[in-house]
């Protein structure tokens, strides 16, 4: 035993504590038998960061610069699969998700009402499925329909069955 540099040494840990709270840090040993492997605890006693003897990372307010790979857990909500990042409201059919490239479901993007019905999807294919839209701005397009009106693969403006009022 002895301390070097404020820390305290025994033979199944090392640990520094502020005098007077229960701000901790300690690296335990292998001989410790302790879950944990690395700590900080705060002042009100919680264990703010650790890290133990399986590889496991649990941090409070973590900041993490670089690259994270995840196949399975949760994020904001969302769960993470292999195939998904997908939230569903519980005991309901609400649901949306991104899926990856390993899904066979057909679309990039979905989102599910709570009838089951599919309100907004992205297709692998590039097809946008919405309903009840409000869409801004300029929309571009160089064959399909809207309404009674179709636009042909060659560029002409199709109208059936037209009334209008006037023009100006």
């Amino acid at each position: 035993g002895g301390t070097i540099g404020g820390f305290n040494i025994t033979s199944s840990y090392i640990d520094t504590r502020v005098s007077g709270s229960n701000e901790r840090f300690y690296i335990a040993s292998a001989s410790d038998g302790s879950e944990r492997w690395i700590v900080a605890i705060d002042k009100d006693n919680n264990e703010t960061f650790r890290v133990n003897r399986y590889g496991q990372l649990y941090a409070t307010k973590a900041e993490i610069i670089g690259s994270i790979t995840a196949t399975e857990g949760e994020i904001g909500g969302f769960k993470i699969t292999e195939n998904f990042i997908d939230t569903r409201v519980s005991g309901s059919n609400k649901r949306f998700y991104l899926a990856s490239a390993n899904d066979s479901s057909g679309n990039w993007i979905c989102a599910i009402d709570k009838n089951g019905n599919t309100t907004f999807r992205v297709t692998t294919a590039g097809q946008l499925y919405a309903s009840d839209v409000n869409i801004s701005g300029t929309i571009k397009a160089t064959k399909g329909e809207i309404g009674k009106c179709l636009i042909s693969s060659d560029g002409r403006l199709i109208v059936k069955d037209v009334n209008i009022d006037g023009v100006s």
